[in-house]
């Protein structure tokens, strides 16, 4: 898919996000009317500023490959996520309060290109817009939703808007991130609750309450994985839910002989990302041990890659 653009100015709107997640432009406009749509407008690159561009991110990947890898380091979560319990403690809970610091590219990928935002805000508020439709598409029915590497709890936020009647549980391995649920389950009230599971070693399943009428999502957690998703994909599997969403980077979804694809792949390479997991998917598809219900690649991302393509399934 790709949307076109017509000149050096656009927005991303409910016409273009409809296109984007294949979803009817009535069903969006319902959406947008209970959650406000956000301004979101945008300038592509233009074609004298392209070449210095891609020279900048290609100098970057390079200084990343001399690097060490990147594997993801508990303490280093840990004090991302402190700071925002700090502020959701000091300040309340609020979208703007459990937003995480990373969110402050300005130069961002869409529909194949780079384009230029000014409000550095953009990809924050594209990433809440984005999470309110899909929710309201997929989520809206379940009684019962884990969110899998849930970080500062945004996902719950939203799903506790959107499907008031839901048991949501938040599970990640960093022990701030369940100190966040259980705060804003506090401040919001209603069943939201933290859990501690580590998605690489499965640690903590016991603790999960996932049967075959729960939804499970995970957004942006995948991608820390790299090619160790066996023991996830298994749990999976193995409690069989009702319907898994992610929203992830899928390295299967680029054209690696595209040069502004390839650029991403080498940093989703060299970050030791999500790999193999959605062939992987395919594959139990053809077995006929899972439904892939949509697969679908969103065209967008910040600077150095996409982690908004959609995945959703369900075990057979």
């Amino acid at each position: 898919m790709a949307v076109e653009l017509d000149s050096d100015f656009g927005s991303i709107d409910v016409a273009d996000l409809a296109l984007r997640l294949d979803i009817p432009l009535v069903d969006v406009e319902k959406v947008a009317d209970e959650h406000p749509f956000p301004v979101m407008n945008y300038r592509r690159i233009r074609e004298h500023e392209k070449g210095v561009f891609y020279q900048t991110v290609i100098d970057y990947l390079r200084l990343m490959a001399e690097a060490d890898g990147q594997e993801t380091e508990l303490k280093i979560w840990r004090s991302e996520w402190s700071r925002v319990l700090d502020r959701v403690l000091v300040e309340g809970i609020t979208l703007e309060t459990l937003r995480p610091d990373y969110f402050h590219f300005q130069t961002m990928r869409l529909d194949g290109e780079y384009v230029s935002v000014e409000d550095p805000l953009f990809e924050h508020k594209v990433y809440v817009t984005l999470l309110n439709f899909l929710f309201s598409k997929y989520l809206l029915g379940y009684r019962k939703i884990v969110d899998l590497g849930c970080g500062t709890g945004t996902s719950l936020y939203l799903l506790s808007q959107i499907n008031r009647k839901a048991e949501l549980y938040g599970c990640d391995w960093v022990p701030e991130s369940q100190e966040i649920v259980n705060a804003i389950g506090r401040s919001l009230g209603g069943s939201i609750s933290g859990l501690n599971f580590d998605m690489k070693t499965a640690i903590g399943q016991h603790t999960l309450p996932i049967d075959n009428e729960t939804a499970v999502i995970t957004i942006h957690s995948m991608e820390q994985l790299g090619s160790n998703f066996v023991p996830f994909l298994e749990l999976m599997l193995k409690k069989k839910p009702k319907l898994v969403l992610h929203v992830e980077p899928l390295v299967e979804l680029y054209d690696e002989d595209n040069l502004f694809d390839k650029m991403a792949v080498t940093f989703h390479r060299q970050r030791e990302y999500l790999e193999g997991y959605l062939t992987r998917i395919r594959e139990l598809a053809r077995e006929g041990r899972v439904e892939i219900i949509t697969e679908r690649r969103l065209q967008f991302g910040s600077t150095w890659h996409e982690a908004y393509s959609l995945l959703v399934w369900r075990p057979c």
